[in-house]
């Protein structure tokens, strides 16, 4: 297990070979532009109202009205959130992506110089430096992307 950090963040080239194993590589440094489909899910007012009709509870229709209003007031909202995500800029954002970019370069050189047998891969902006309080959904994301990772590799 090797973490490179910033200049050498996926260092295959110094695991050790030895015939018949299996290089194995978990890249955090995926690509990082998210279409804002991705970036927010819209609401299923329609889908949550059948539901609460399928389980019997009467629903007024001012309620279902209002609903529906609420539902498309916050897609734009958070339609709207998503697209200012790129937009804002300031010194410490500016240098913390330069670090970004040159982490993906990085990576990208090194999975050309070594290319492993199974490479998984977790989009850079998934989560962030100091998302120490979701240890356990990073955990279980990587989990599940490295599945399928394996599952591809045996599969070929």
């Amino acid at each position: 297990m090797i973490d490179g950090g910033i200049l050498n963040p996926l260092p295959l080239h110094v695991v050790e070979r030895t015939p018949g194993d299996i290089l194995v590589a978990a890249d955090i440094s995926g690509k990082d532009s998210l279409p804002i489909e991705e970036v927010y899910e819209p609401i299923d007012v329609e889908g949550k109202l059948a539901e609460v009709k399928k389980s019997g509870i009467p629903v007024p229709k001012s309620w279902e009205q209002q609903l529906r209003l609420l539902g498309k007031k916050v897609d734009r909202i958070m339609e709207q959130r998503a697209r200012d995500l790129g937009r804002k800029v300031s010194f410490v954002s500016l240098l913390d992506r330069m670090s970004d970019i040159q982490i993906q370069q990085n990576t990208m050189l090194s999975l050309r110089l070594t290319p492993p047998d199974v490479h998984s891969v977790m989009r850079q902006y998934a989560y962030n430096t100091f998302d120490f309080d979701k240890a356990e959904q990073i955990i279980a994301d990587g989990k599940k992307l490295m599945s399928e990772a394996l599952d591809k590799y045996e599969n070929k």
